[in-house]
Order: C-alpha cells, then structure tokens, then sequence
C-alpha cells in the first residue's frame, strides 16, 4: 500500500481514537460534578484539554513553534473565559434562568475577545 493511502487510510482511526478519549474525559467530570461540583470545578480548571491538544498535536508531529502559538493563544484565551465564567454566576446570582445566564456569559466572552482584538492580542 503506498504510504500516502496507509495515512489517509490512519486519520479517521486517529480521529476516533481522539475524540473517544476526550469524551470519556468529559463524560467522567460530568459525573464528579454530580456529585461533587466543587471538586469537578477543580478538575474542570485543570487544563485538561490544553494537555490533551498538546498532546494530540505532538502525536500529529505538529512543529513545536506551532504548539508554542497554540499554547499563547491560550493563555490570551484565558482571559474571556474567566469574564464568561463572572457572568454567568453574576447573571445566575441575579435570577436569571441558566440559558439566560449562559447568554449573557456570551456575550460577555464575545465583548472581551472584541476589546482584545482591539488591544492587539497576539493571539486572535
């Protein structure tokens, strides 16, 4: 078999085998939060899927200087998903229903990536 059709033939058994992973990752942290939902909180602020992408695009033998963007990005990402977070327990806290709360997490996520495009951040 040529070695290009043995690649292409491989992708969608990687595929799987990532997205099956990353599921029961998931999937187990759902169940934590069942049951205890300041000790998921915890796991959840792990930077699981920062581990496991890195991981992922190392396994890919992705250039290191990409993983080092990929993982700058982050850290700029980080700074709307705390803003979301803020939102949604304030918008919760003042009565809002989840959906409604999760939307206004939304829209304070899309603000900050908007003021740090602004700003210049390097990573968006």
């Amino acid at each position: 078999m040529p070695e290009n059709t043995r690649g292409v033939a491989r992708l969608p058994v990687i595929f799987v085998v990532k997205a099956l992973i990353s599921g029961v990752l998931v999937a187990i942290v759902n169940l934590i939060a069942q049951r205890n939902p300041t000790l998921a909180g915890f796991v959840v602020a792990f930077p699981v899927i920062t581990l496991l992408s890195v991981l992922w695009l190392w396994i890919d033998r992705v250039p290191e200087q990409s993983i080092d963007a990929f993982l700058l990005a982050v850290v700029w990402g980080l700074v709307p998903t705390f803003i979301f977070v803020l939102a949604v327990i304030a918008a919760l806290r003042a009565g809002l229903p989840l959906f409604g709360a999760i939307g206004a997490g939304v829209v304070a996520w899309a603000v900050c990536t908007a003021l740090l495009q602004r700003v210049g951040s390097p990573a968006i």
